[in-house]
């Protein structure tokens, strides 16, 4: 579990991020990215492609909690994109329950190159 980390402090937006995701390896199901000990709103979800993403057909990358991984973002990885694209995706929720975990799930098999990086920003209400 590299990258799982543990909220709890600052009031202000905070930022998380998963580890880098080989869009062309193996499926991830449920990769934890961060649990929670108190209630917050999810604000933003960004994907970040560190590495220049090859013409081939995109894989489903979803976010959600473990119970639901794709609770709050379900969609397709960018293709043809150059390194170190970022794209704001659209959010289906924002709440994020005490005790709640954020785990990012990936198809993978992608038959060209391309790596990913999920990351998460989120404000305390609580």
């Amino acid at each position: 579990m590299a990258g799982t980390y543990i909220c709890r402090g600052n009031d202000g937006l905070n930022v998380c991020r998963s580890t880098l995701l080989d869009l062309s390896g193996s499926a991830i199901s449920n990769e934890v990215v961060l649990h929670f000990t108190r209630a917050a709103t999810l604000k933003r979800i960004n994907l970040v492609y560190p590495e220049a993403s090859s013409a081939d057909a995109g894989v489903a990358i979803k976010v959600g909690k473990e119970s639901d991984d794709d609770y709050y973002y379900t969609g397709t990885s960018e293709v043809s994109k150059a390194a170190w694209y970022e794209t704001n995706v659209t959010m289906l929720k924002t709440d994020i329950q005490a005790g709640d975990t954020l785990v990012v799930s990936m198809a993978g098999s992608k038959v060209g190159t391309g790596t990913v990086i999920v990351t998460l920003e989120y404000r305390f209400t609580e």
